[in-house]
């Protein structure tokens, strides 16, 4: 069994306006595996669960950052087509850089190793 939350028990999942969903979401489905981000451990033209999710996990915090700056890499997709304007967020970070950033975690209390693939890429 694996388990993804989408933030830590004393934060709060975060939602913009500009991309119509939550973070976790998106970074999951766009950037995930539209763009098939999420094979990267290893590259391998093909997307596990438990990649994807570790995905997920890892690209939540870069994809509030992105979105804070006014820098949201697409990854080749183009930016209109999900019809968002990315605009800077109001909330200053914190003096350690974590104020309002999600931080996803992801358990995972498999007792075998096993692959479910996900997708294969071209």
């Amino acid at each position: 069994m694996q388990i993804l939350a989408s933030t830590q028990a004393d934060d709060v999942a975060l939602e913009f306006e500009q991309l119509e969903q939550g973070l976790l979401t998106y970074a999951l489905t766009h950037d995930g595996l539209e763009a098939s981000q999420a094979d990267f451990a290893p590259a391998d033209k093909t997307i596990y669960l438990t990649e994807w999710l570790a995905y997920g996990a890892k690209r939540v915090a870069q994809l509030h950052t992105e979105i804070r700056s006014g820098a949201l890499q697409t990854f080749g997709l183009e930016a209109g087509k999900r019809g968002f304007i990315v605009t800077r967020s109001s909330d200053a970070p914190s003096p350690d850089g974590t104020q309002g950033t999600q931080r996803p975690s992801l358990f995972n209390f498999a007792r075998k190793k096993r692959q479910v693939t996900l997708m294969h890429l071209p």
